[in-house]
C-alpha cells in the first residue's frame, strides 16, 4: 500500500466538495489501514497510526466506522509499548484526542476510559517533549468524562506544572488544569485547596514555577464567579501573611 503524503496533506478537515473523487478512492483503503494496526511489525503499526492522525477528520463513511475498532486497537498498542517508544507513544495518543475531539462521533466504554487513564497516567510524564498525553486528558476532561481517577491526576499534574523547567511541559499541564476547573465537579474544600497551592508557590524558589502559579491564578480570575475568587483569594492570602510574622 502506498499513499502519497501530499496527497493526503492536500485535502483538508473543511470543506471537502472539490475531494470528492479523492475520497471516494480513499474509502476502500480505510479498511487496509485499520487491519493494519494489528499488525506485528512495528514499522506498519506506526505508518498506520500516523496515516490515521492524518485523514482522523476527514468526512469518510468508512472511518467513522471504524472508529471503535480504532481507539481498541491503539488501546492495545500502547499496552505493548515500553518508556522509551516515544515515537509511538505520542502517535497513539495524538490519535485518540483527535478521534475524541470530533463531535458526536465517538462515546469511550468505561472501561476504555479507565484503561486509557492508566496509560496517560504512565506515559505523561516519561518525556519533557511529549506533550501529546497531557493532551489527549484535556480532551477527555472537555468532554465531560467525568471520573474519579482525574482527580489524582490533576494532583500529579500541578506538582508537575511548578518544579518542572519545561515550557512545553507546563502549558499543557496549564490547558489539563483550566479545563479541569471549568468542566469538573469541584466542592469549595477543593477549590479552596487549588488556590491555597497557587498562591503558596508565588514565593516558590524556581522563577518559571512563580510565573506559573500567577499565570494560573489569572486564568481562574477570568473563568470563576469573581464573588468566590475574591473571597478565598482574600482569606488564603492573609492566612499566608498571619504565617508569615509567627
Amino acid at each position: 500500500m502506498c499513499i502519497k503524503k501530499s496527497q493526503i496533506s492536500r485535502n483538508p478537515s473543511g470543506d471537502h466538495s472539490s475531494h470528492a473523487g479523492f475520497l471516494s478512492k480513499f474509502e476502500p483503503l480505510t479498511q487496509v489501514i485499520v487491519n493494519c494496526l494489528k499488525s506485528k511489525e512495528n514499522a506498519i503499526i506506526t505508518g498506520s497510526i500516523k496515516i490515521l492522525n492524518s485523514v482522523a477528520t476527514w468526512p469518510l463513511a468508512s472511518l467513522k466506522q471504524n472508529y471503535q475498532k480504532i481507539v481498541a486497537s491503539v488501546l492495545k498498542v500502547l499496552e505493548s509499548l515500553s518508556l522509551t517508544d516515544y515515537d509511538m507513544i505520542r502517535a497513539c495518543f495524538k490519535l485518540i484526542a483527535n478521534i475524541s475531539n470530533i463531535p458526536a462521533v465517538l462515546q469511550l466504554s468505561n472501561q476504555q476510559v479507565k484503561v486509557l487513564l492508566q496509560f496517560i497516567e504512565q506515559f505523561m510524564f516519561i518525556s519533557d517533549n511529549i506533550t501529546e498525553v497531557l493532551d489527549c486528558l484535556a480532551v477527555l476532561i472537555q468532554k465531560k468524562t467525568i471520573r474519579p481517577e482525574v482527580y489524582d491526576l490533576v494532583d500529579k499534574i500541578l506538582e508537575s506544572m511548578i518544579v518542572n523547567e519545561n515550557d512545553n511541559i507546563q502549558r499543557s499541564c496549564k490547558n489539563v488544569f483550566v479545563h479541569f476547573v471549568i468542566e469538573y465537579p469541584m466542592t469549595d474544600k477543593l477549590l479552596k485547596k487549588y488556590i491555597q497551592l497557587f498562591i503558596k508557590n508565588l514565593e516558590y524558589v524556581g522563577d518559571q514555577g512563580r510565573a506559573m502559579s500567577l499565570e494560573t491564578l489569572e486564568r481562574m480570575v477570568e473563568i470563576l464567579p469573581a464573588e468566590l475568587l475574591a473571597n478565598y483569594v482574600i482569606n488564603t492570602y492573609t492566612y499566608s501573611l498571619l504565617n508569615k510574622e509567627k
